[in-house]
């Protein structure tokens, strides 16, 4: 497990995202958001573990992790007030 982890971590390590944009109504109004150019740096994953499943391929859990984000985040709320 502990070699798992290595490679997720490695995986994940300076990978690049595509965008992501949505909205949520909140309250009286709505929030749009955007992130862009998104980026994972300092990846720690504190605990995996992996099962071969048989005729499906492999299940793995991930658990205790932490990330940092870099990227542009755009937001925006509007009311119908």
């Amino acid at each position: 497990n502990e070699k798992t982890t290595e490679v997720i971590q490695a995986a994940f390590q300076h990978a690049r995202y595509p965008s992501i944009e949505g909205q949520r109504s909140i309250g009286f109004g709505t929030v749009k958001y955007g992130f862009h150019n998104l980026e994972i740096h300092n990846l720690s994953i504190g605990k995996s573990e992996f099962e071969l499943k048989e005729n499906e391929g492999i299940g793995i859990s991930i658990s205790n992790v932490s990330a940092v984000f870099k990227g542009t985040i755009n937001y925006g709320y509007g009311s119908w007030l």
